[in-house]
């Protein structure tokens, strides 16, 4: 009787330790989902969002709504690309922490003493948040706090920071290089140092086949061909290069390719200004370089012409650029404005017949 006694004692303290531990263990997975998940530091809607500041290059910048319209503070005339700034306002809207850290009195600890930026919102009904961005934690995440909530850090992802890592020409709704197709240039000249040089071109007999070999099957076919194409002209397209009034020679028509791949793929590098009245200032008005390109518009078909103009370089190397008919100015690449800065009829003209036999026997 004393043995089942005991038995039953057992038991009932093995179920007891059971339920202790099952209850212990489902504590600790919620406490582990709620230090896990994630804290809402801003919870507003970007749309009701009527004004925003924040720095740009140490430089406080202020967008503000107008008749649903965003506008530059400083310049009312900005063309402000509301895209790119809708990104902004969503990141700043919906702003969750990773960590929050209540009860964090010293400011200087976490670098929000001297805030690297601030920025600041408000609404249509006039609510005002602002949010500092302090010194980055050793989680590689950045502290920050709100007006919200005095007295409590937060931990947010770097990522937001970089949204402010740009320049206010990053705002800036441009005009991009007509879009060419490679297939669809049909004339490229540079005018460069005094010199101009064209390339077009030029339509010529197409070299007939001189293999000896060819079988009695194999000629029997041309023949038919022949006589079904006898009409169509049997010619080829060259690209021809020519240098001031000097003789045009034969193009070399891979390199030619990579020119107008250039020209087709031509993309911008910064967004200086949208409006120039002064091309003096980046050396635009006395270009150093002047590319004009003729083509096929490929959804019209019609006949195009495209304008570029090279001047100064910035301390990067680019280029400063306008196109023609265009007051805005922006910088292109220094490899795309070296490109044709550098063309020589030597190093596009195509190598002679045997040249390249004669140079490797």
């Amino acid at each position: 009787m004393k043995k089942v006694r005991n038995l039953m004692i057992a038991l009932a303290v093995l179920v007891v330790l059971g339920v202790i531990y099952i209850l212990a263990k489902q504590g600790m997975f919620e406490e582990k989902e709620k230090t896990e998940e994630s804290v809402a530091v801003t919870n507003l809607n970007a749309d009701n969002i009527q004004e925003i500041s924040f720095k740009l290059d140490d430089e406080t910048v202020k967008f503000t709504k107008q008749e649903n319209t965003w506008k530059l503070d400083s310049d009312a005339n900005f063309p402000v690309d509301e895209d790119k700034l809708q990104t902004v306002l969503d990141a700043v809207a919906d702003l969750e922490a990773v960590r929050e850290l209540p009860d964090a009195e010293d400011e200087a600890e976490y670098g929000l003493d001297s805030p690297s930026n601030t920025i600041t919102v408000k609404d249509n009904d006039g609510k005002e948040i602002t949010l500092n961005i302090g010194a980055a934690a050793t989680t590689g995440d950045l502290y920050l706090n709100s007006s919200v909530k005095e007295g409590t850090v937060y931990t947010v992802s770097s990522s937001f920071e970089s949204q402010f890592d740009k320049k206010v020409y990053d705002f800036a709704q441009g005009t991009d290089f007509p879009d060419i197709l490679t297939d669809n240039i049909e004339k490229i000249t540079v005018e460069n140092a005094g010199n101009t040089f064209v390339f077009y071109q030029e339509e010529r007999e197409a070299e007939e086949d001189t293999d000896e070999t060819t079988s009695d099957t194999d000629s029997e076919n041309k023949e038919t061909a022949d006589e079904t194409d006898s009409d169509a002209a049997d010619t080829e397209m060259v690209w021809v290069l020519q240098k001031n009034s000097e003789a045009p020679v034969d193009a070399d028509s891979t390199k030619v390719g990579e020119l107008k791949s250039q020209i087709a793929g031509l993309t911008y590098v910064d967004y200086i200004n949208y409006d120039c009245a002064d091309m003096s200032q980046y050396g635009l008005s006395e270009p150093s370089t002047k590319i004009t390109v003729n083509y096929t518009d490929s959804e019209g078909g019609e006949e195009e012409t495209a304008v570029l103009y090279l001047g100064n370089t910035d301390d990067d190397g680019n280029f400063y650029s306008y196109v023609e008919g265009n007051t805005e100015v922006h910088t292109v690449s220094s490899s795309v404005g070296s490109q044709f800065q550098s063309i020589t009829v030597d190093t596009y003209k195509a190598a002679e017949e045997g040249t390249e036999e004669n140079t490797t026997e």
